[in-house]
């Protein structure tokens, strides 16, 4: 996100969650920080791939501290905007079972008026549902906030705590395994598109939260066949083969079927990369 703002001409400044050397641990910054910004965009979470969403129970206390103390500040402060980043981990998990269903925004209702909202994604998905709802009050007190729910969130350089540079890196030397059973679907989005289709959203000033997706799924099984056959000839044929796909059915799994309707976030932005496309920079990249 830093890298396309500076692209789109912003100038930048950043935190994060950790202590790094000339940037203050975003946390400290809240409590002391009083410049006010056109446009603060809060990306930090204590997260780990799904591994460290079903393992680390006390993320969900960092979490919930993080967005408290950033929704504190930014009305403290009276920022100019904010964009807060949810998930599509905030959706009911009853909607996300064996029968496809593209997840809609409207599926989480804060009304009161259904109780579908409940059993959001582990302790992650709680953290994001309630900080849509910090995001709601902070609103409700004038502050300008964009909800957006990214999906499968991808690129060339993610670490390897997430699916998709773990099924490429596996894909290059044969072991053609993925984590989960047969079926386990997902909605796999570039990078660029999150961050482009984000800004879009906030220069559109649209204030209801949006799906950042492609509505298009593609199964884990599926994406591990693509990287594969994706890999140029002569690497293809000098990987053993023998180790045909396979499921870890024992590996943290998630939700089974995860697919977002994009029909909001299309009024705005449409997806720019498929997942063919994805898959041959990530190869070109060295993932």
């Amino acid at each position: 996100m830093a890298k396309q703002l500076i692209e789109d001409g912003w100038d930048v400044r950043q935190t994060d969650i950790l202590d790094l050397p000339f940037q203050p641990n975003v946390n400290r910054y809240f409590e002391v920080g009083v410049e006010v910004f056109d446009l603060v965009v809060h990306c930090a979470y204590h997260v780990g791939g799904r591994a460290g969403i079903d393992g680390v129970n006390l993320n969900f206390i960092k979490n919930m501290q993080l967005d408290a103390n950033m929704f504190d500040w930014a009305l403290r402060t009276k920022q100019k905007a904010v964009i807060y980043f949810s998930s599509s981990a905030a959706y009911p998990t009853l909607y996300q079972e064996d029968e496809p269903y593209k997840l809609v925004e409207d599926d989480i209702d804060f009304t009161g008026d259904r109780t579908e909202i409940m059993r959001p994604d582990a302790d992650y998905g709680w953290a994001k549902l309630s900080g849509e709802r910090m995001a709601r009050a902070a609103g409700a007190n004038g502050l300008r906030v964009h909800v957006v729910r990214p999906f499968s969130g991808y690129g060339e350089d993610q670490a390897l705590d997430y699916p998709f540079p773990s099924i490429i890196q596996r894909a290059k030397t044969g072991d053609l395994s993925v984590w989960g059973p047969p079926g386990q679907t997902r909605d796999w989005i570039h990078i660029s598109d999150i961050c482009k289709g984000t800004l879009s959203i906030y220069e559109n000033d649209e204030r209801r939260p949006v799906n950042l997706c492609t509505g298009r799924g593609v199964e884990m099984g599926a994406l591990m066949t693509l990287a594969f056959n994706s890999l140029p000839t002569e690497v293809r044929s000098n990987v053993d083969t023998d180790y045909k796909l396979h499921y870890l059915e024992d590996k943290p799994t998630g939700v089974f079927y995860r697919v977002g309707d994009p029909s909001r976030m299309n009024e705005h932005y449409t997806a720019q990369i498929s997942i063919e496309e994805g898959i041959a920079r990530a190869l070109k990249g060295g993932v």
